[in-house]
């Protein structure tokens, strides 16, 4: 089991369940500054480094990459515990893929919906979080709530009405 690093300079890992991140930020900070001032800078660059590449992968500009996110392990997580099944996925997944391709910045061209579910009012979706026009995790809990509200959590129903009539 790992522990803190003794005063002697024993630097052993530290246990990520063992201390508090205040408790954590002490110990790297005892640490640094026991090193030469080289030492230093590179340890300090490297935590710039890792601030910043935290600070980038929570922005906007990761919807650039939206392709690449895994919206559809996150809906399947989300619509089973909420009490679908694996026939009513498939349909959501077809559904969803007729709507918008799982893009979250897909919008229709006729009405104006939006996002994965092609929410209309797109702004419908903040009640999930302010930042529904790139987030697919806050576009999809929108949707399954949608789902679940108008289709009593049935996305087949969702489909066939999708296929007659055109909307859902």
């Amino acid at each position: 089991m790992a522990t803190e690093p003794s005063r002697t300079g024993n630097r052993e890992r530290l246990d990520c369940n063992r201390y508090s991140p205040t408790r954590k930020a002490n110990i790297i900070y005892t640490n640094v500054s026991r090193t030469t001032p080289t030492s230093r800078r590179r340890i300090y660059g490297f935590l710039a480094f890792m601030v910043m590449a935290v600070w980038l992968s929570n922005s906007p500009t990761k919807a650039a990459n939206e392709h690449l996110t895994p919206a559809k392990p996150f809906a399947h997580t989300l619509y089973l515990r909420q009490g679908g099944n694996a026939r009513q996925w498939g349909c959501l997944v077809k559904l969803w893929t007729m709507e918008s391709n799982w893009r979250v910045d897909a919008v229709n061209k006729h009405g104006g919906a939006r996002g994965i579910p092609q929410a209309l009012p797109a702004s419908k979706m903040a009640q999930f979080g302010t930042d529904y026009r790139y987030n697919y995790q806050t576009q999809i809990r929108w949707g399954l709530r949608y789902i679940k509200t108008h289709w009593n959590n049935n996305a087949c129903n969702a489909l066939k009405h999708e296929k007659r009539v055109g909307w859902y």
